[in-house]
């Protein structure tokens, strides 16, 4: 939630207090603040996540084998 809320901050051009971040279903999230809306989704892979605006195009992780197949075992 902290990095929804610098995005939203920049998004919505709006001071950090006056902003409040509704967490959603699947990740998502819902920002509000001086007069304006905006959603954002979530990914992490570990412990690193990022942020993106509904409608932009979610970060691509590293592509990881199959936990079963050969490749993992290297």
């Amino acid at each position: 939630m902290p990095l929804v809320r610098v995005r939203a901050n920049k998004d919505l051009k709006c001071p950090d207090d006056k902003i409040h971040v509704e967490s959603m279903l699947g990740g998502r999230y819902r920002a509000r603040g001086c007069g304006r809306q905006a959603d954002y989704h979530s990914m992490c892979d570990g412990l690193q996540c990022s942020v993106g605006r509904e409608g932009e195009e979610p970060a691509v992780w590293r592509d990881r084998p199959d936990p079963g197949s050969l490749e993992s075992l290297r």
